[in-house]
């Protein structure tokens, strides 16, 4: 959270509104188009900045956590703080030199040097973006010298090439270019060494070489960078092939090939903004400026040159700012505005001098003479060019010191020293025509290049065809005379094969059989376990059932009637007790009727004597007796015969089961029980329909209640299956298929009835 509000106040300093208004004070000559321009501009780089990536925040967050922990390693603690050194690089400079400096502290107190060299890195980078060189140097130098100690070659090459690139920011180019041939020479030593970091330190040599003018050489490195980075299609390179394309077009410009240069720049803008590498924008910005200024677009020039400022601002950087004033100063010298000229030619004089920059103090005085010029100062301008051809010819300058040639050839022509005007004259046409011979040069090495590139790659494919032939028909010999001898092994391979797989069938049948039959007789043993079960209840029945009809019902049957003859022989009883009496004889009158019907539901006596369906008929009247349900039974096919008495009693358990969980749970009107059963037929069909409530089947069947378990059991003793149709709201259909079995009174053994 604290990292986002760091990142909007950063944003915030650097805002639309503050950057909207801030030309007004840095150009009191600034159009409204240009306003609109710059407005515009930094409303869409404020939006970009409001999109920064979650996963970088939450990847800075996650290192805060893991670096504040006790328990890690000091080594470990090190190497998180580099790295939250190095993704604040971009947007926090102060958060980076502070992890930087704790990373450097806690390496040197855990003698940890790989990690004190990455920490000097990461303390050069951050001077280095603050412009601070001579403090990034020294880090750098430090950092190299662990890097040596270590044998690291990779790391020697890095700390080479980072120096190359501090002196080359301070001009120094070919003390640059010896860093950058160094980093060079010990990356190819090293076992990092890949053709793209090739590449890199090929790009930053040929950076050395444009800025130095030796265009040819340039020429050749951009084109071998371009070569190994692969072009385009390497998304992670964008900035580093943008680079050379951008390079490219400053060649390009700065010997008047105006369209090729746009071309080369306009690519590698695309490049940066695919990127979103707002530094190298800034770069890219300024060269558009100066080829729109070449092609007299002065407006646009000074959009782009605007933009380049913003962004800076944006960025907090000055580097080469210098250079960027210079070039609005002669775009608003062209534009014959000489208040604005003077103003941002002062700022590029006075930056120029601060960083020591004397080649854009070169650039400036050329231009600082030709406002004198304009304003008819000659003799002050002839002073200004003098400066500026001395100062290039000391910084090896080609370009400016050609323009400061032709600026004191035209000065002193409009003094009318001629004798001036044609000396200078001659080493202006001298410096140009040198200009030239080195750019025709660079075009010839870049055709000799193309077509080199060319033929090697049409001799590397003539070689690679002719090599991959070779190896046909090397292959295709070798499987000659393998394929015979494999032919016969494959052969015996699949008999074998085919001999397992049929023996392993006969196997796995033999196992298969064996199982049915243990699972048969499994079945058979649980079938005979639930039979045996159930008839030992129907025997407790008829116990229980007995003795309650024979021993209480006869006791109570000879207590009435004690009480009876006690009532007739004796008038002992009170006429106020009389009541009392009569009502004592009528629970006891109850009592035995109680008795005689528990005892007549548990035996099923009817069941018994006369069969199944006047045992159903009679329960319908018990039933329809309470006024509790109505009750209808209709039968098929119990005309002439009787179930086997086993399947009677199941069947009847059954019915009076489902008609009991109607009672008590359906609130049903209506009940109608359908039995149909021919005696060819082996099944008998059950249906129990009620118009009660109903249920939910599957959460019924997923608590497995009493009921539903005991109709389970029972219909399974009979080997039989039964279906539970049921809804909320639209009563309960139970349907039961029970197989009977008429030849034989065990169950399970059912055989089809004779005809």
């Amino acid at each position: 959270m604290k990292q986002t509000i760091s990142f909007l106040q950063k944003i915030y300093e650097f805002g639309v509104f503050k950057i909207f208004c801030s030309p007004f004070k840095a150009n009191p000559y600034i159009t409204m188009k240009q306003l609109l321009y710059i407005w515009a501009f930094h409303l869409l780089l404020a939006s970009a900045c409001f999109a920064q990536t979650k996963t970088q925040l939450k990847k800075i967050d996650s290192l805060k956590a893991r670096v504040a922990q006790v328990a890690l390693p000091d080594t470990a603690k090190v190497d998180d703080l580099n790295e939250l050194a190095w993704l604040h690089r971009n947007f926090d400079n102060k958060a980076t030199l502070g992890y930087a400096q704790r990373a450097k502290a806690l390496a040197q107190q855990a003698g940890y040097k790989l990690g004190l060299a990455t920490a000097y890195n990461r303390l050069a980078t951050a001077h280095k973006r603050k412009d601070e060189y001579e403090k990034a140097i020294n880090y750098y130098k430090q950092a190299l010298t662990i890097e040596e100690e270590l044998q690291h070659n990779y790391g020697i090459s890095r700390a080479y090439n980072n120096l190359g690139i501090v002196l080359k920011k301070q001009r120094k180019y070919q003390n640059a270019l010896a860093h950058f041939q160094q980093s060079l020479h010990y990356l190819q030593k090293s076992k990092k060494h890949s053709q793209a970091k090739v590449a890199i330190k090929k790009l930053n040599m040929a950076n050395c070489y444009k800025s130095i003018g030796q265009v040819q050489l340039a020429m050749k490195y951009y084109l071998e960078a371009i070569n190994a980075f692969g072009g385009n299609k390497q998304s992670k390179r964008f900035h580093l092939i943008g680079n050379c394309y951008l390079n490219l077009g400053t060649l390009y410009q700065k010997t008047n090939h105006f369209k090729k240069a746009r071309t080369y720049t306009l690519k590698a803008l695309t490049l940066f903004e695919k990127g979103r590498n707002k530094r190298l924008l800034i770069t890219t910005y300024n060269q558009l400026g100066v080829l729109h200024y070449k092609v007299s677009d002065f407006e646009v020039a000074l959009k782009y040159y605007y933009q380049n400022l913003s962004l800076r601002k944006e960025l907090g950087s000055t580097q080469n700012i210098q250079g960027v004033y210079n070039n609005m100063g002669l775009t608003y010298l062209q534009l014959a505005k000489l208040d604005s000229a003077q103003y941002f030619l002062q700022k590029s004089i006075a930056f120029s001098l601060e960083k020591n920059d004397f080649q854009t103090l070169a650039q400036a005085y050329n231009n600082q003479g030709l406002a004198l010029t304009k304003d008819k100062k000659y003799l002050n301008a002839t002073e200004y060019f003098t400066k500026a051809l001395q100062l290039s010819e000391k910084v090896g300058d080609k370009v400016n010191r050609q323009d400061a040639l032709e600026n004191l050839s035209n000065a002193y022509a409009k003094m009318e020293q001629y004798d001036n005007a044609f000396q200078y004259f001659d080493q202006y046409k001298n410096a140009r025509d040198s200009l030239e011979i080195n750019f025709r040069k660079a075009m010839d090495y870049k055709e000799d290049y193309e077509k080199e590139k060319h033929q090697r790659e049409l001799l590397e494919k003539d070689q690679k065809i002719k090599s991959a032939e070779i190896d046909r028909l090397k292959e295709y010999s070798f499987r000659q005379t393998l394929v015979n001898y494999f032919f016969g092994i494959g052969l015996l391979l699949l008999l074998i094969i085919v001999f397992a797989i049929v023996k392993n069938y006969q196997e796995r049948r033999k196992v298969r059989d064996q199982r049915q039959k243990i699972d048969k007789l499994l079945n058979d043993q649980e079938l005979l376990a639930l039979s045996k079960m159930l008839e030992g209840q129907e025997k407790e029945r008829e116990r229980v059932a007995q003795d309650l009809h024979d021993r209480l019902g006869g006791m109570l049957s000879v207590v009435k009637m004690q009480f009876t003859a006690l009532s007739q022989s004796v008038d002992w009883v009170q006429p106020e007790h009389e009541q009392r009496y009569d009502k004592a004889m009528n629970l006891l009158d109850e009592t035995c009727d109680s008795v005689r019907k528990v005892s007549h539901d548990i035996s099923a006596k009817a069941l018994q004597k006369f069969g199944l369906i006047p045992a159903l008929n009679d329960l319908k009247v018990n039933i329809e007796d309470t006024q509790a349900l109505r009750v209808e039974v209709i039968d098929t096919g119990f005309e002439k015969h009787r179930l086997p008495a086993k399947y009677e009693v199941q069947v009847y358990r059954i019915v009076q089961e489902l008609l009991g969980n109607v009672l008590k749970h359906a609130d049903a009107q209506e009940v109608e029980i359908q039995l149909y059963w021919k005696h060819e037929e082996v099944n008998l069909h059950i249906s129990v329909e009620d118009d009660g409530r109903g249920f939910d089947v599957a959460e019924a069947q997923a608590k497995r209640g009493i009921g539903l378990a005991g109709l389970d059991s029972r219909v399974k003793s009979l080997s039989g299956t039964y279906s539970i149709d049921s809804s909320m709201g639209k009563g309960t259909t139970v349907m039961l298929d029970i197989p009977v079995s008429i030849t034989t009174n065990e169950i399970g053994e059912t055989k089809q009835p004779k005809k």
